[in-house]
């Protein structure tokens, strides 16, 4: 078989060491040839060795039966090894691996609306809409009577 024209599917480790840094480590490489679908992956895999499973897409998880999730599952059922782990959209856990949020971006809009709440001049306004409400207590209980609201 010529290597050039093999797929490889990779396992990497990924994890967190004390000082609370992501470390990923490749921990094997095996070639397939020809095709690469879900079956070929699915009787390579090491049944013994596999803890989590991380899939891509809607069709991995259809179904009891039909879905590579399911399959897993109904396989690890029959060889009677605990079930792995299962996370899904390795795209989309990239893409947050690689981005950080900035805590100005989720602090400030909690301080604005905790000023806005605690300002003065919103105290001052609560307060002036509550006198002018009392202040117009008989129009208002007038008004409640003659739409025959208590």
């Amino acid at each position: 078989m010529n290597p050039w024209t093999a797929f490889y599917v990779s396992t990497l480790i990924r994890g967190m060491d004390k000082d609370m840094n992501i470390k990923q480590k490749l921990s094997f490489v095996d070639s397939m040839y020809e095709t690469v679908t879900k079956e070929d992956i699915f009787n390579k895999l090491k049944w013994n060795h596999l803890c989590c499973l991380i899939v891509d897409g809607v069709n991995d998880r259809r179904g009891i039966k039909k879905g590579f999730v399911g399959q897993v599952k109904q396989m690890c059922n029959a060889k009677n090894i605990p079930q792995p782990m299962f996370l899904y959209c390795i795209i989309h856990q990239e893409a947050l691996h690689a981005k950080y949020v900035d805590i100005n971006s989720v602090l400030n809009p909690v301080v604005k609306m905790m000023k806005l709440i605690k300002s003065p001049y919103t105290v001052q306004r609560h307060v002036e809409r509550l006198s002018r409400a009392f202040e117009l207590k008989k129009e208002i209980g007038d008004f409640l009577e003659s739409k025959g609201k208590p």
